[in-house]
């Protein structure tokens, strides 16, 4: 075939993705669009921009701050310290829209997983939606420095496309190394990502596809092994609030105490058992459930299930990437760190509702087909509006958040940064941090 025949064929397939990307875009815009209307003056936001300030480049590819423990999230710090070279305090809604773009881009990511795996476009773009109306990506797109956990998403279902995309039993050593770098970078956006490593390991093993397994290993150990080179482990005395059954409770896991053993495994229960049913928890792990929240979840939950069970193909990878997102959560419960888990269900919500379709096809149930679709229109829609309610909540706390406070907080801000914010906002209050 000429280089004029594969242009001319290529060019609808490119067409077809731009227009999915751009109804993926348009719905995340929907939904996270206040987020651009938020300034740099809470306390994360102005703790990772001072940082981006002060620190040089080798500090921001390699230990990056090895005082925040369980953090080492090397590749996602060097991010927010490029873009701020370019965008500094001047352009500060350009933080907020990479990160809606980052998370527009893992939703059209499942879309394609979805095509790939069930030949549905519907489906995609229905998973993809269910992926936009949930609320747990709020604090990854309206924080600048959370952005960490939606580049750990994006390459790890970068990995699962050329893994599942592969045409062969076993994957060529271009491919392998391919694989291995998207692992390590979705292991070095935030150690959640570790999870998508595991994920491919057990597909490879579950699959007898032993190859595939390789890249999965080696990233894992060259992530542990320049964790502990680089930022000495990221280990160390860590203590921090979070639920346990009714009640919130503080844990340190500076030793093997009763307490922190039980809180251990609750967190990974409490996770595994609220990625799948949202409703059940807080957003911190606290016992609270929502009557509503938990039947939609009941029936995202078994549209998930058949999926799982109608595509052996993917039914390894998506279920333990839940496993594995819910066992790296040993030390602590928030529903933000469940988004590689997120992304892997969402995936199987895609399947089963192309295998709900060809079901339904089949016994030419047109009325039941368009009721169904109108009903998951109606639920995401819904779904949509109340994450969008939830984002315009959450700005307006974060315009009405004191920065005075925020520099209390983080006594550790460069004075000429301080200054600078100050300077920016017409922030002239003398009890303010001088």
């Amino acid at each position: 075939m000429s280089g004029e025949s594969v242009r001319r064929s290529m060019a609808p397939r490119l067409a077809v993705a731009a227009a999915s990307f751009g109804v993926v875009l348009a719905l995340t815009y929907g939904v996270y669009g206040p987020v651009l209307d938020v300034r740099p003056l809470s306390g994360d936001n102005l703790y990772i921009l001072d940082w981006a300030d002060r620190t040089p480049l080798a500090t921001a590819l390699g230990t990056v701050d090895p005082d925040f423990y369980p953090e080492w999230r090397p590749l996602a710090y060097a991010t927010v310290w490029l873009q701020y070279r370019w965008a500094g305090l001047d352009h500060v809604k350009s933080y907020s829209l990479v990160n809606m773009v980052l998370w527009a881009v893992c939703a059209w990511l499942v879309y394609r997983l979805v095509l790939m795996l069930a030949h549905s476009a519907a489906a995609g773009l229905l998973a993809a939606w269910f992926v936009i109306a949930d609320s747990r990506p709020l604090f990854a797109v309206a924080g600048i420095i959370e952005r960490q956990s939606s580049l750990a998403c994006c390459f790890g279902l970068l990995a699962m496309l050329c893994v599942l995309g592969s045409r062969k039993d076993q994957l060529t050593r271009l491919e392998c190394a391919g694989v291995l770098l998207l692992l390590l970078a979705a292991a070095f956006s935030k150690e959640y990502g570790l999870a998508f490593a595991g994920a491919v390991a057990a597909h490879a093993l579950v699959q007898h596809r032993g190859r595939v397994a390789v890249p999965a290993v080696v990233a894992v150990v060259t992530y542990v092994g320049l964790r502990m080179a680089l930022a000495e482990g990221a280990m160390g005395s860590y203590c921090e609030e979070t639920g346990y059954f009714f009640a919130v409770r503080g844990v340190c896991y500076d030793s093997l105490s009763g307490t922190a053993v039980s809180q251990s495994a609750y967190n990974v229960m409490a996770t595994l058992s609220g990625i799948v049913l949202p409703g059940l928890f807080t957003g911190i792990g606290q016992i609270a459930v929502s009557p509503r929240w938990l039947a939609k979840s009941v029936l995202w939950l078994a549209v998930a299930t058949l999926g799982c069970w109608k595509n052996r193909r993917s039914r390894s990878m998506t279920l333990s990437l839940v496993g594995f997102n819910a066992a790296l959560s040993l030390l602590l419960y928030r529903d933000r760190n469940q988004l590689p888990a997120l992304v892997g269900f969402a995936t199987a919500v895609g399947v089963g509702l192309a295998a709900l379709d060809e079901q339904l096809q089949a016994r030419g149930s047109r009325r039941i087909r368009t009721l169904a679709a109108a009903l998951l229109i109606a639920l995401l829609t819904v779904q949509s509006i109340r994450t969008r309610a939830l984002v315009l909540a959450e700005v307006a706390d974060l315009l009405e958040q004191d920065p005075c406070g925020a520099f209390g907080d983080f006594p550790h801000l460069d004075a000429d940064f301080v200054k600078h914010i100050k300077s920016k906002y017409g922030m002239s209050n003398p009890g303010c941090v001088e």
